[in-house]
């Protein structure tokens, strides 16, 4: 082997390891190395996914504007809540409840539903507009 074909060879595999190196570190590559702080587990389902026991009050103006506390588990992680079709203001949260700014809606009985990045879960006709 010649010097210079052996100096192109070891070059192409400097390119090919550098080019691995950069495909791993980056952070938008996905990868399942649960050695990684960054390792995000595809394969496992959240176990917390948010369940609402309560809402206290249960009924309330159709001009909305008041609080209303969600009583439930897993509730600190919640991204939205809705009365009905209609988003919530969500002002706190912890692990067990939330509070909230009850929209304005026409009369009737809705569906109350908190959504978080584990999963969603609904009280039916629980929140009655008068």
């Amino acid at each position: 082997m010649e010097p210079s074909s052996h100096i192109a060879m070891n070059f192409k595999t400097a390119l090919g390891i550098i080019a691995l190196l950069f495909f791993y570190s980056c952070g938008d590559v996905p990868h399942d190395n649960p050695y990684d702080p960054n390792f995000e587990s595809r394969s496992q389902p959240c176990s917390n996914a948010p369940t609402i026991a309560s809402l206290s009050p249960t009924s309330g103006s159709t001009d909305g504007g008041y609080t209303v506390t969600i009583t439930g588990t897993n509730l600190s992680s919640i991204s939205s809540v809705t009365f009905g079709e209609v988003q919530a203001t969500v002002t706190s949260r912890s692990s067990t409840q939330a509070i909230v700014i009850a929209p304005t809606h026409e009369a009737g009985t809705v569906t109350v539903t908190v959504d978080s990045p584990c999963g969603s879960n609904s009280l039916t006709n629980s929140f009655t507009y008068q």
